[in-house]
């Protein structure tokens, strides 16, 4: 049964109302965004949930033999330390757990809007603290969601009470 669907706003200005997908299928969206970026040999969930997944929630390897992680945020708003709070989850874990990963990039997957002037000064603090460790840190919003799915599905979401459905990827040449 449909309960909602998200479709293409008519203002392309709005962000994409991601924010009402369910948690696990925003993380199932970005992982299938990770797994179509041409650099990825393969991407998957990291750890089954109410397991600990030390910051992350997809993990992918690339052609290279280095690594890519993406933690998504499936909030309709952020609050002042909460970059840094999501930051320090898989920070904390570093020198225990990824470090021996060869992480190049890490990925704040948020589906809420973070075009503040506030929210642009608490990425460039986090992006200081990741290349203090040699990774790569991308905040990349709903709008960047939008783009990559334009370019490798037909928009077609439909939300049902535990599932979101995605018409089939399309291969580009």
């Amino acid at each position: 049964m449909v309960t909602d669907s998200i479709l293409p706003n008519p203002n392309p200005g709005d962000q994409p109302p991601f924010h009402r997908m369910p948690a696990d299928a925003f993380e199932e969206m970005c992982c299938t965004l990770l797994a179509n970026e041409p650099h990825i040999e393969a991407a998957d969930l990291f750890g089954r949930p109410r397991e600990p997944q030390f910051g992350i929630d997809v993990i992918g390897c690339r052609d290279d033999s280095d690594t890519e992680v993406i933690s998504c945020k499936c909030y309709t708003a952020l609050r002042k330390g909460n970059l840094a709070n999501w930051s320090k989850d898989f920070l904390d874990h570093w020198e225990s757990r990824w470090k021996s990963e060869n992480i190049q990039r890490f990925i704040l997957a948020i589906a809420a809007d973070v075009k503040s002037s506030e929210r642009q000064k608490e990425i460039e603090i986090e992006k200081g603290r990741f290349a203090e460790i040699g990774v790569e840190y991308e905040v990349e919003p709903s709008r960047f969601c939008r783009r990559l799915l334009s370019s490798y599905f037909k928009l077609r979401f439909c939300l049902t009470s535990r599932l979101v459905r995605i018409s089939p990827p399309l291969r580009l040449a």
